[in-house]
């Protein structure tokens, strides 16, 4: 007689469940290493980025100056960035979709505003792009070597034993591992930024969950006496709060990338749990 329909289903439904992280991995790898190293895919060169942002309670402000014009020019760290060409910065991306099609001699136009909110003037100006050289060894390490590793052997695990919790509970914490690094997300594209970015920030904002399941419970429960109440007590203690926080982080993630006001007021109601405030940065 044939398997049980119900049964075989079970059977498959992990395997369906990898598959399709599996692919979200792999994807989301190969577009951060095509960004970091376009000659590997026959791409020419994209810009240096100017500068980095820091967001603060909804206003983008300059942070790190990473080519010499944006250093020569008369920005300073701390200026709040009002338009990119002309397009007013309701969200991040919007300074990334202006790079992600710009060439290295073009220019970026910055209209940005320096002192107090609604009290200062707004000043433009005009910054040469300059040709970003691809990643080094370092980059060849952080975003291909760690990752690669880490997908592999995560998955190898969860697909020879898709019914141990422990081995799903390992991939996670390898796929947290291998995310870590911040890449460009902001000139990536509509939609695809976004799926990258709920990916991303999912993956590192629950590491900490993560990381306490696997010392509770690999490779046997610790304490040995875990049934005690107060244990568990304590583990959903700290884990709902993480979770929240995770959940929390990817709302914001997004919400930065495309409209600041969107996610205003959760990202005040936040900023006083934040070690640092409200400020993150994006690059």
């Amino acid at each position: 007689m044939g398997a049980h329909p119900v049964r075989a289903q079970r059977a498959i439904l992990p395997y369906f469940i990898l598959a399709a992280l599996l692919a979200a991995a792999v994807a989301y790898q190969v577009r951060v290493i095509e960004g970091v190293f376009p000659r590997w895919f026959h791409r020419s060169e994209p810009v240096r980025w100017p500068f980095l942002i820091v967001d603060d309670a909804g206003h983008p402000f300059a942070l790190d100056f990473l080519s010499h014009a944006a250093e020569s020019a008369s920005l300073r760290r701390g200026d709040e960035l009002v338009a990119v060409n002309g397009r007013p910065v309701k969200g991040t991306a919007i300074y990334g979709e202006a790079l992600a099609g710009a060439r290295a001699g073009g220019t970026l136009t910055v209209t940005f505003r320096r002192g107090q909110r609604g009290a200062a003037a707004e000043r433009t100006v005009s910054l040469t792009l300059e040709k970003r050289e691809g990643g080094g060894a370092v980059a060849a390490t952080l975003l291909v070597a760690l990752p690669v590793f880490c997908i592999a052997l995560g998955f190898w695990v969860a697909f020879v034993r898709p019914r141990d919790p422990l081995a799903w509970l390992l991939l996670a914490l390898l796929l947290s591992f291998g995310a870590s690094p911040t890449p460009f997300l902001k000139s990536w594209g509509r939609g695809v930024r976004d799926a990258a970015a709920i990916y991303h920030t999912a993956l590192n904002s629950t590491a900490p969950i993560w990381i306490m399941l696997f010392g509770i419970y690999f490779p046997e429960p610790f304490p040995p006496t875990l049934r005690r109440r107060w244990w568990d007590c304590l583990k959903w203690a700290l884990g709902l709060p993480l979770a929240f926080c995770a959940l929390a982080d990817i709302v914001l993630a997004v919400g930065k990338l495309e409209n600041y006001s969107r996610v205003a007021a959760l990202d005040r109601w936040l900023a006083p749990a934040s070690p640092s405030g409200s400020a993150s940065a994006t690059g």
